[in-house]
């Protein structure tokens, strides 16, 4: 917002990116990633949910970001404020 300057209009600066890759399967300081299903991942011998439980295989692709964006144009902002900013458990 510009200082002195009273406006209804809010300026916004909106800061994103994305995580891209075709599956979960590496090595982080506690042992070996690999990625399940429907979000599950392990590292080491522990299971955690690492995304939405969207699609059985735990993997983000291009085509799977455009049409993630393509909804979220098209859809309310309250629904894809819930879509995408969903607390990971």
């Amino acid at each position: 917002m510009t200082m002195g300057y009273t406006s209804t209009k809010l300026d916004l600066i909106i800061d994103t990116h994305a995580h891209i890759y075709p599956q979960i399967r590496g090595q982080v300081g506690a042992g070996k990633t690999r990625g399940l299903e429907y979000g599950l991942a392990t590292v080491d011998a522990n299971t955690q949910r690492v995304l939405p439980p969207l699609n059985a295989k735990v993997s983000h692709t291009p085509p799977m970001l455009l049409k993630a964006m393509a909804w979220a144009w098209r859809t309310p902002c309250g629904t894809a404020s819930r879509a995408f900013l969903w607390r990971m458990q």
